[in-house]
């Protein structure tokens, strides 16, 4: 065969070669540094609900209202303003890093995939009341030395490297508002716990301001100098664990009550019931009410009471027991 003929069949099977892999190639997706959201930028404040379904769990909602985020979830309890503006945010700036496989067969080993209408192993996201919707399945964080999170737009099928991490909370509560109350010490005038069987401890202040067990039995000493001290931090940097609405009926039982007076001339309490399950161990549920002892505290006690009195609190361990101390707890032991 001619060298000619020969140069000709191999530019031909070259050509061919170059066709057939063109034809294998994944379909172009967008481009390296292309925003994930083109627009949602300017339409921020147009969202009015994110939806979340992690894969395993249960698909929860967080909807905007008119004074702010709330958790239907969690019976419309206040949502964290400024976790959810953290994720819009990294979303409207989210950029693509690279186009990865737009084969469903690979999707799962990047945390994209759906099984049926259901996220596999990442977590749907869904934005709601902007122009046109947005859906997208969170996956994994990329950790082969680059940073960033695989994500797939739900009605493209090519799976994306973007260049944030993108990993959010799974859960309904973990986007909640968990500060409940912060009134520090200084602020606590006096305070008295009164228990279901009627005992109760008193706590105030001497002619130096130290706080002092008011009722200290006679012969009996404090456990220790600072003591009463301890109890009027009850109030300081107070979390929840979980929340539900009040409603119409209290847990069973009678609750601890702890009365807060406050040198502003508002008075808080604290009603906490305790329960105990051989299956769950101990639950502690604390509901709060406000009310001003002094006029000019009035609107702030009013304030204070509606955005507390509508909810039980499930606290912490650690912080249900200095809302439900009892005087013996506070004493140096008994002698002969």
């Amino acid at each position: 065969m001619r060298p000619a003929t020969l140069a000709l069949l191999g530019a031909a099977a070259l050509v061919l070669l170059l066709m057939a892999w063109a034809l294998q190639r994944e379909p172009a997706g967008p481009e390296t540094g292309e925003l994930l959201l083109p627009g949602l930028a300017t339409q921020l404040n147009a969202v009015s609900a994110i939806e979340l379904e992690p894969a395993g769990g249960e698909a929860f909602r967080i909807e905007r209202g008119g004074d702010g985020w709330r958790a239907p979830a969690k019976g419309g309890y206040p949502v964290d303003t400024a976790r959810v503006r953290e994720l819009l945010l990294g979303l409207a700036e989210t950029r693509v890093a690279e186009t990865k496989t737009a084969n469903p067969d690979l999707h799962d080993r990047l945390g994209v995939e759906m099984a049926g209408d259901r996220p596999g192993s990442g977590m749907r996201l869904a934005l709601e009341g902007l122009a046109a919707p947005v859906q997208l399945v969170l996956g994994q964080r990329e950790t082969r030395g680059l940073s960033g999170t695989y994500v797939r737009r739900l009605d493209e099928p090519a799976a994306l490297l973007v260049d944030r991490d993108l990993q959010v909370e799974r859960e309904p509560l973990g986007w909640l508002e968990r500060a409940v109350l912060d009134i520090p010490p200084e602020e606590v005038e006096s305070l008295h716990i009164e228990r279901p069987d009627g005992t109760m401890l008193q706590v105030d202040r001497d002619e130096l301001g130290i706080f002092r067990i008011a009722n200290l039995p006679p012969g009996r000493e404090p456990s220790g100098p600072t003591a009463a001290e301890a109890l009027a931090r009850a109030l300081t940097a107070l979390r929840l664990d979980d929340v539900r609405p009040r409603g119409d009926e209290d847990p069973p039982g009678t609750p601890i009550r702890a009365q807060f007076r406050l040198h502003g001339g508002i008075v808080i309490e604290a009603m906490s019931w305790e329960s105990l399950s051989p299956a769950g161990g101990a639950d502690y549920w604390t509901a709060f009410a406000a009310r001003s002892v002094d006029e000019r505290a009035a609107a702030e006690a009013e304030a204070l009471g509606q955005r507390l009195s509508p909810w039980l609190y499930r606290l912490p361990a650690w912080q249900h027991e200095r809302l439900a101390r009892r005087l013996e707890d506070l004493l140096q032991p008994a002698g002969p």
